[in-house]
């Protein structure tokens, strides 16, 4: 299974830790926004329409409480369904019934029954814009951590509710669950739209290839450095940012 339906750019399938494959993409150039310039923090690349994505989320979440007050997180995303790959999920259901079981063996994670009958009416568009619009639009309200928490939610209405993600009935009660006020009329501007393409292509040309992955941003300009791609265990991506921020905090000081 690839990670995620393939976003814009040249792709290339690469393998991960115990014999899984992840899909890669490259894009545009672009400038690299910071959350906070300067500082070392940790990318979380990640989709909401991506199944691999919903089957790490409970790791991820004991990972961030795990670092809790040593890492800064912030959160990117670059476009994986769009193009070619947006289509009714009538065309992609064998491939997301056979994808989905490969989560549950790897992470622990199933779909809901829902996402079932979701996929036998077939009906619903796949497409990342609107999902992935909802998230900068969080993010420009509240943060990072809010555009980590709805992107997250959504990913759960999706695959363990069956519920499609861009319907504002859908959207509108997870962000007033999260604070998130005026979200929804944000939501359908031009400015959210622009804002979201602009984001995706500044991910994809910081070095967001992989869906989910965490990449470390050592505040220098250069491309991210990827330190976890693909699902694994908290405590390997515990220990695995705390040796990177070691040695990044030793280069520094020699």
């Amino acid at each position: 299974m690839r990670e995620c339906p393939r976003a814009p750019g040249r792709n290339r399938t690469v393998p991960v830790a115990g014999g899984r494959s992840v899909q890669r993409t490259t894009g545009p150039a672009g400038p690299r926004p910071r959350a906070h310039p300067g500082r070392v923090e940790i990318v979380y690349g990640f989709d909401p329409l991506c199944g691999w994505c919903y089957g790490f989320a409970p790791a991820f979440a004991r990972v961030r409480e795990e670092l809790d007050g040593e890492v800064v997180f912030r959160v990117a995303t670059g476009g994986l369904v769009s193009g070619e790959r947006r289509r009714a999920l009538r065309h992609d259901a064998d491939y997301l019934r056979a994808g989905l079981a490969r989560v549950r063996d790897v992470t622990g994670v199933a779909p809901g029954p829902g996402f079932e009958d979701l996929l036998r009416r077939g009906e619903w568009v796949s497409d990342s814009e609107p999902v992935t619009r909802a998230m900068w639009t969080a993010r420009e309200l509240a943060g990072d951590g809010a555009a980590i928490a709805l992107g997250t939610a959504l990913s759960r209405a999706f695959y363990g509710e069956g519920r499609e993600p861009d319907d504002p009935a859908v959207l509108g009660p997870l962000a007033d669950a999260l604070g998130l006020d005026g979200l929804l009329e944000r939501w359908t501007t031009d400015e959210a739209r622009r804002g979201t393409a602009q984001w995706w292509a500044d991910s994809r040309a910081a070095g967001l290839e992989t869906y989910p992955s965490l990449l470390l941003d050592t505040g220098t300009g250069g491309p991210w450095r990827p330190l976890v791609v693909g699902p694994a265990p908290a405590a390997e991506v515990v220990g695995r940012i705390r040796a990177a921020l070691a040695g990044d905090d030793a280069r520094s000081r020699a």
